[in-house]
């Protein structure tokens, strides 16, 4: 194809180089044109520099996007949607970004104070941050809190642990952030039950009901995993709801195991 004129060429050049958007494709025939209004600036284009002004063009409209991510806007919007803990996908569709303007916004905004991450992918406001609850529902799927810490949650416990404990149906996991850690013990899908979604005006999460995070303990209990407290405190448990939960383990010893608590209070 024959190359533009050189006046041509200078001048789509310039105009990149100036950052003015002073050419616009808007007819392609047989005999392509460049026009810009109705004046002709070039006899015939290049496929190069058409290449190079789309671009350049969306060079353009990713900074202009950019620009309209206020960090003061984001965060009005966020707690309006009652979002505390997000992903790069969930941030991108809520303000209409592209994936490259999410990324840079996200990874800028961290180093700058304004946001936190907690893993590759998952994101929060520094300044209103989610629960711990929230944030072990999230940080590794699909879980649900139980064990020690729904135990204390449920005051069946006395104490409140140092470390966020859940049931997941994938590999026993632990993560650690510079305040808490969150761990994740396997169990058999089948065991996967036996949880609600707990909701208040500024958090939710799933987290297991009394009953079924005292029959996950015990579970662990006799499999040698985990001590047996002798600090449960069992008085708002309702014990046929505990056994049910027990024999779902198909385990005779938990069964047992239960009913010798109930026999020792």
């Amino acid at each position: 194809m024959p190359r533009s004129s050189d006046r041509g060429m200078n001048g789509i050049q310039a105009g990149i180089r100036c950052g003015v958007s002073r050419f616009r494709l808007t007819e392609i025939t047989d005999a392509p044109t460049v026009r810009s209004g109705s004046a002709l600036l070039v006899d015939q284009f290049d496929p190069l520099d058409m290449r190079i002004n789309w671009r350049y063009t969306l060079f353009q409209k990713g900074a202009h996007m950019y620009t309209l991510l206020k960090p003061i806007k984001i965060r009005e919007e966020l707690l309006k949607r009652g979002i505390r803990i997000f992903t790069p996908q969930v941030f991108a569709q809520i303000f209409s970004v592209n994936p490259q303007v999410t990324k840079h916004f996200l990874e800028t905004q961290t180093k700058e104070g304004f946001l936190m991450r907690f893993k590759k992918g998952l994101y929060a406001l520094k300044s209103d941050q989610p629960s711990e609850e929230e944030i072990a529902n999230r940080l590794y799927q699909p879980s649900y809190i139980s064990f020690e810490y729904a135990l204390a949650y449920h005051n069946i416990l006395p104490e409140m642990p140092y470390v966020v404990t859940s049931a997941t149906t994938k590999p026993t996991r632990l993560f650690t952030t510079s305040s808490l850690s969150f761990a994740y013990y396997s169990i058999k899908p089948e065991f996967y039950t036996g949880y609600s979604l707990v909701r208040t005006d500024i958090k939710s999460f799933f987290i297991a009901d009394p009953e079924k995070a005292v029959a996950d303990y015990l579970y662990f209990v006799t499999l040698g995993k985990r001590p047996l407290n002798d600090r449960l405190v069992l008085k708002t448990i309702n014990k046929e709801k505990l056994i049910t939960y027990a024999k779902l383990y198909k385990r005779s010893n938990l069964v047992k195991l239960v009913k010798d608590i109930y026999a020792a209070l």
